[in-house]
């Protein structure tokens, strides 16, 4: 599977990925046509996604997270010099979390984390499977924060 932020969710990537077989899991730039989508996404299809810090309420045993996840289908129109002008439809997935800016709010105010995919993981399972893309950024931040931070960039021969 190919993972990737939205600098990687673009049609030329989704294209390759298509032409070679692969599944993908790519955020993509927020637009107007996207975001009409993901306000057309109903309140009550939203589920909460598992991640540290949720809790299983004991007297329920439903999940209390700030995650929730919902999808909704995504057409997208490939470039004629890429896909031959076809269109194909792709599963968006929506994470919303819960803007920590406002934590007394009258009602929830969320943040939205956009990606498509072609998996079929179901969304509770593929958007922490999509996250792990982002593991490798944070070890990279890591190293150049510690041990590689004082490591020349030129090498002398």
């Amino acid at each position: 599977m190919v993972r990737g932020d939205s600098a990687f969710g673009t049609k030329k990537v989704i294209t390759a990925c298509l032409a070679e077989g692969v599944e993908f899991s790519l955020s993509v730039s927020r637009n107007k046509r996207l975001t009409a989508a993901i306000e057309a996404i109903a309140e009550d299809a939203y589920t909460p996604v598992h991640y540290p810090g949720a809790v299983t309420d004991p007297d329920t045993g439903a999940l209390i997270s700030d995650a929730e996840v919902a999808e909704t289908p995504y057409t997208l129109r490939l470039p004629l010099r890429l896909g031959r002008g076809r269109t194909i439809t792709v599963r968006l997935v929506v994470r919303r979390v819960k803007n920590a800016r406002y934590p007394d709010g009258l009602f929830p105010v969320w943040r939205y984390h956009p990606f498509v995919t072609n998996s079929d993981l179901p969304s509770t399972e593929a958007d922490p499977t999509h996250r792990r893309h982002a593991i490798i950024e944070t070890t990279f931040a890591d190293l150049i924060d510690g041990p590689l931070a004082h490591i020349p960039s030129v090498i002398w021969s």
